[in-house]
């Protein structure tokens, strides 16, 4: 592959880090390598992270640095780690896959064909309203790029808002993906254990959230809906909340709202990747009902595809780029703080009738979404030799 297309990602998350942004950068370089890129990935070693839930992608290569969460005051030691992959090598595409490495590759000069940047929906308001990034050179940072790389429709609308004067320049909405493995049944172990967690009981049904718990991302929201179900409907109900919490007064009030409510709650940390596909087989619905919050974006959202290639249907409010993700045929879109319309939804997605056709049109939608697609979409214009998957 000596006169392969060489494309270098440059992230500040990556597995074994969790979370959107790691799983979006390990997918674009997989699809990346398929395609017949040569991929380097640039990324942390996030040394105190458990890496048996990760392995590298064939035909990738990664790069490690000594860090983890990146923090402001790295910006200047990062750049000294960047500046020798950019100037010393030639790359068809250097992709900034975050808004860390977008401030650190400014000002460096580098024998490069294209520079994409992706944006993935609070990054552009930590680029508008930060001061701190201000000072660093945010608006050069991005004025140096050749290509913007929006994950969805309202990414790109926040984003021309924040800079207007990015509207006349190449923007393109390259929508998300989702792995072929969320497709898969998960392992009986896996099952086995994820019951265990959640205490499951035969008669159980499940409404689930995998998300970080936040206030954002409305889990009271989906609890009061809940608590309005007939009692009938809740007896065998639980809801499960799989994702990592920094805020207990949060986790505090969902418990007490649940009490009040009598709905069954059970939260936990963040579960590995086979653990959370036998949460999305088990569950009868997902919810994210978030909320709209100021200078936080809610973007695409890749757990409703995890989910619905699962054939997991989903209920989820109408706010930032939720609807551009979820099939209303194979999901309920409901406007934020209309709590009725949620617990209508929630009673509709819980009735046994429509289970068979929601399963089925859940997976058709999901495979509209292949990571090689999105790549196709970042990387496609860079070199003739590489090719895209058909999808």
């Amino acid at each position: 592959m000596d006169d392969a297309a060489s494309l270098l990602l440059l992230t500040h998350e990556f597995p074994p880090y969790p979370g959107g942004v790691a799983r979006f950068c390990s997918s674009m370089a997989a699809a990346a390598a398929r395609a017949g890129f040569r991929v380097t990935v640039f990324a942390p070693n996030h040394r105190r992270r458990d890496s048996m839930d990760y392995e590298e992608a064939r035909n990738v290569e990664v790069v490690r640095f000594e860090g983890d969460i990146f923090n402001i005051k790295d910006l200047s030691s990062l750049k000294g780690i960047v500046k020798p992959l950019l100037s010393r090598q030639s790359w068809n595409i250097v992709h900034l896959a975050d808004w860390p490495m977008l401030l650190a590759a400014r000002g460096i000069r580098s024998a490069t064909t294209e520079r994409v940047a992706s944006f993935h929906g609070s990054d552009v308001m930590v680029l508008k309203n930060s001061w701190r990034a201000r000072l660093l050179g945010s608006r050069a940072s991005l004025k140096a790029v050749d290509r913007y790389m929006c994950n969805s429709m309202f990414t790109s609308t926040v984003l021309t808002q924040a800079f207007p004067w990015i509207s006349g320049r190449s923007i393109t909405v390259a929508p998300l993906g989702v792995d072929g493995m969320w497709f898969d049944p998960p392992s009986e172990a896996a099952v086995s254990e994820f019951k265990r967690i959640v205490a499951f009981d035969s008669e159980d049904r499940l409404v689930l959230t995998v998300a970080r718990l936040d206030a954002r991302k409305g889990h009271l929201q989906t609890i009061a809906a809940l608590s309005r179900l007939p009692d009938a409907m809740k007896v065998h109900l639980k809801y499960v909340c799989v994702g990592a919490c920094h805020d207990l007064e949060l986790v505090e009030k969902m418990q007490a709202v649940a009490r009040a409510g009598r709905v069954k709650l059970h939260v936990t940390d963040s579960l590995p990747t086979a653990l959370v596909r036998a949460a999305y087989s088990m569950a009868t619905v997902f919810s994210l009902t978030a909320e709209p919050m100021k200078r936080r974006i809610e973007g695409f959202g890749l757990v409703l595809l995890e989910a619905a290639a699962a054939g997991l249907p989903a209920v989820v409010t109408a706010v930032h780029a939720i609807p551009e993700v979820v099939d209303p045929v194979s999901g309920w879109i409901c406007q934020t703080g209309d709590i009725d319309a949620l617990m209508r939804a929630f009673a509709g997605a819980l009735t046994d009738g429509r289970r068979e056709s929601l399963r089925d049109a859940c997976i058709r939608h999901a495979r509209k979404f292949p990571w090689d697609e999105c790549a196709r979409l970042t990387y496609g214009s860079a070199h003739p030799k590489v090719a895209f998957r058909e999808t």
